[in-house]
């Protein structure tokens, strides 16, 4: 039977929980068991809330290694990709390739590679959820990220494709585009979209 909750006990996981720490943090810093963490949630009817929709408790930021652009790794990470990844152009000039996961360490890993940021996030449906991470890449750097793993990719190489293509659009920053170079963004932009409802 695990230890018994006391009055201290439970102000620091109110504490802790008010701050937005994962729950995985809480079970460290109280050295508790999860099972036992998440019990004492719902006795407390401890609810979390946000400020904002995205959740966002914490981001690591990572530089590119180009040392580490290894076939082995190039392969597994495409592989990665065309599984849990998303190729999107959120906005008009921004472009991004983001993945999410429960297991921090493989994004790490990426992060480590490719560069970018993780992004902790939680899932306010349910308490006992794991954690999510996401990583992600913004711009140039998901250019560059496409442009290498172009010839591993499978599923999402005709993702990376017009993500390279929106890039080549983008011309000096600040300077006013052409409405010829909006519609073509735009139909590039659709047709991203589109692959995203096509099943494989």
């Amino acid at each position: 039977m695990g230890r018994k909750w006391n009055k201290e006990g439970d102000t620091l996981l109110k504490q802790l929980f008010k701050n937005n720490k994962s729950i995985t943090d809480i079970v460290t810093i109280l050295d508790r068991t999860r099972a036992g963490v998440l019990s004492r949630i719902r006795v407390l009817k401890l609810r979390r809330k946000f400020v904002n929709t995205k959740n966002k408790l914490s981001i690591t930021h990572g530089k590119i290694d180009k040392r580490k652009w290894k076939e082995s790794n190039l392969s597994y990470i495409a592989g990665f990709l065309d599984g849990e990844g998303c190729f999107q152009a959120p906005r008009e000039s921004c472009l991004r390739i983001q993945c999410s996961n429960t297991y921090r360490p493989v994004l790490e890993w990426i992060l480590n590679i490719f560069g970018g940021s993780i992004t902790d996030r939680i899932d306010r449906r349910k308490a006992s959820y794991k954690p999510l991470f996401v990583w992600y890449v913004d711009n140039r750097k998901a250019v560059e990220c496409c442009k290498v793993l172009l010839p591993y990719l499978k599923e999402k190489k005709e993702q990376a494709t017009l993500i390279i293509e929106l890039h080549a659009t983008f011309g000096t920053t600040g300077k006013r585009i052409s409405e010829e170079v909006r519609t073509k963004r735009n139909i590039l932009r659709q047709k991203l979209k589109d692959l995203k409802r096509v099943r494989h």
